[in-house]
Parts: structure tokens; sequence; C-alpha cells
């Protein structure tokens, strides 16, 4: 009996230890830095600091900041896009949604590689949205 009651007293006192050291506050750890940028990050900064000191319009932020972060150039010396090489690219699509490139042979072709092909094309003329979809469904009824 004896041993029982010194078990009892000795798990009590170890269960409020643990209780105690469980509320215990934990000292606070000092703040990280951020961590840096990636190369990628930082190429986007210098390319939308060049777009805003260039003050081009609008339209013609999506071709400059692709033009500036394909090259490797410094962005301050990116060409700027002209507005009529932004109107071509703004009409490429539609003229594009009329006429497909070239469908596949008569010959027996699967759904499958149609598809991949109508896609492809569809990528390598940049469409999108309404576009594309008018694109793909007169590409996959031929």
């Amino acid at each position: 009996m004896k041993k029982l009651t010194l078990f009892l007293a000795a798990f009590v006192a170890l269960s409020c230890a643990q209780a105690q050291a469980a509320t215990a506050p934990v000292a606070p750890t000092a703040p990280t830095a951020p961590a840096a940028p990636s190369a990628q990050e930082s190429k986007m900064k210098q390319c939308a600091a060049a777009y805003h000191t260039h003050k081009i319009d609008k339209s013609q932020y999506r071709a400059f900041m692709s033009a500036c972060l394909k090259t490797g150039a410094d962005p301050a010396t990116v060409a700027i896009p002209s507005a009529t090489t932004a109107a071509k690219t703004a009409a490429a699509p539609a003229a594009a949604a009329v006429a497909p490139v070239a469908a596949a042979p008569a010959a027996a072709v699967s759904q499958t590689s149609k598809m991949k092909s109508c896609n492809d094309n569809a990528k390598t003329q940049s469409l999108t949205g309404d576009a594309r979809k008018a694109f793909m469904k007169t590409c996959l009824s031929n």
C-alpha cells in the first residue's frame, strides 16, 4: 500500500510539473528578414519601373513587359512597342479565328491528334478567350 501511495504521489508531482512547463511563456524569437527576391522578381520590378518611366500607353503594357522579360538587356534599353505593333497583335486573334491554319490531311485522324494540332496552332497564334474558342471550334470541325 505504501508503494502505491508513493507511486501516486510521484505521478501527481510529474503531472503538475508538465502542466506548468506547458503553460510557461516561450521566449520570443527575433523576427527574420524577408527572403531575397528571385531573379525573375527582380527583373519584373526593373521592367515595371522602366515601363512607368517611359510613360507607355496602358494597352501596350503586356507587349512591353513581354519584350523586357525576354531580353537579357537592361530594361531601360528595351524598344518601346509602337501603336501599329499593338494594333497588329490585337487584330491577329480576330483574323486567325476566321481563317484557321491548315487542317490535318483528309486521312483518318484521331480526335486526340486533331485536338493536339489545333491546340498547338492556337498557342502559336497566341489566341485567348472568345477568339480561341471560335478557332478551336472551326479547327476541330474540319
